[in-house]
């Protein structure tokens, strides 16, 4: 496939698929298969997951687990990073972007929102602000501007979507 038609063909999906949206049910039929193995042999192709070319190595991988792990429970800085795994910040944040295609900071504002998400739809009784803080925020305003920035709806957008129940 040339780069021009995969472009056109990958420009057109939204930025978030939703499971049992009709872009998911079109990935998951056999063209949407063929489209994706497609989009991932071209994309390897010309370079575009430079970060999955290689492995990470340990001390990363073992820095990205720690991120993941205390992500919403610690304020740890790059710092205290890069001091677990031997590093010196700069190199920790180098490698990070190298391999995981954000930064360090990103991440964890990405776990966070995620775990959020998560929290508003495991339990839609759930004030925004206590999720907010579940997911270790400290400003509702923050979440509030982050997870709309993310997700392109605001919290309680999502919390009264699962509350409405499934096809409302």
């Amino acid at each position: 496939m040339d780069v021009a038609r995969w472009c056109s063909r990958f420009a057109g999906l939204p930025a978030r698929i939703e499971p049992g949206d009709q872009v998911s049910r079109l990935l998951a039929s056999p063209e949407g298969e063929a489209f994706l193995l497609d989009h991932l042999v071209c994309g390897f192709h010309h370079g575009l997951y430079v970060w999955a070319a290689r492995p990470a190595p340990d001390w990363l991988r073992n820095a990205h687990d720690t991120l993941r792990r205390t992500a919403i429970t610690r304020k740890a800085g790059l710092a205290d990073l890069a001091r677990s795994v031997g590093v010196t910040p700069g190199h920790l944040a180098r490698a990070w972007r190298a391999h995981f295609g954000e930064t360090p900071a990103a991440s964890r504002s990405r776990l966070k929102l995620e775990h959020a998400r998560r929290l508003l739809a495991a339990d839609p009784g759930l004030e925004v602000r206590q999720v907010a803080v579940q997911a270790g925020f400290t400003s509702l305003a923050t979440f509030s501007r982050r997870f709309r920035a993310r997700f392109g709806c605001p919290p309680g957008a999502v919390r009264r979507r699962v509350s409405a129940g499934p096809g409302r």
